[in-house]
């Protein structure tokens, strides 16, 4: 998987800017967020991940939803006699997602269905959407990275293309190719960045 900085400094190449004269690191990495930003406005999600860090304790019914996850698939309980053992999964009608006074979401157990084991854990498995604000020693989730770099190279291309250069006519040219390739990639939305079946959404993410 390649860092921000990788693949802006493959964007700067494909514009003919190698060497970041015109658009600066930080530039680029501008449009490699607003390539992001378009992955998240189009729906696009990371694959499942897995998060084992809330803990639980003696008559504690509400427990933050790990930071991120704007999907959850499934919550999975420690076994009580073995540590990292997780092979009950909790019941959906046991619990529910809401916000809290703050506007956090929580999980919400229902105490008469459900009985926290005071120091064992709870892990959370769900999706989250692509990261928004990038920086440079960011990592590009694996199978994005042909879109962003496209979708930065149409951003950046365009920019560039505005000057009276003799490169603009061509950067012009590269940025409605780089467009009409990412739009092509937009749309495939390969099934691991969709929305897994049965999850629920995590209000306010």
């Amino acid at each position: 998987m390649a860092t921000a900085t990788a693949l802006a400094l493959r964007v700067s190449y494909r514009v003919h800017d190698r060497t970041q004269a015109e658009l600066s690191a930080a530039d680029m990495l501008t449009f490699l967020n607003d390539a992001v930003d378009d992955l998240v406005a189009a729906d696009w999600l990371e694959p499942l991940a897995e998060d084992e860090t809330t803990t639980m304790a003696t008559d504690t019914y509400e427990y933050d939803v790990p930071a991120s996850f704007a999907f959850i698939r499934m919550i999975l309980q420690e076994d009580e006699n073995t540590a990292g053992l997780y092979q009950y999964v909790i019941p959906r009608h046991q619990y529910r997602i809401a916000l809290d006074a703050a506007g956090d979401p929580e999980f919400h157990f229902i105490k008469d269905l459900w009985v926290p084991v005071a120091n064992k854990k709870i892990k959370v498995v769900g999706q989250k959407r692509p990261t928004q604000g990038l920086t440079g020693a960011s990592t590009i989730v694996a199978g994005m990275e042909s879109f962003i770099r496209e979708r930065a190279t149409h951003y950046a291309a365009g920019y560039l293309a505005a000057g009276t250069g003799e490169l603009a006519a061509h950067r012009k040219q590269l940025a409605e190719v780089a467009y009409r390739n990412s739009e092509k990639m937009l749309s495939y939305h390969p099934q691991e960045f969709r929305i897994r079946p049965d999850s629920i959404n995590v209000p306010g993410r």
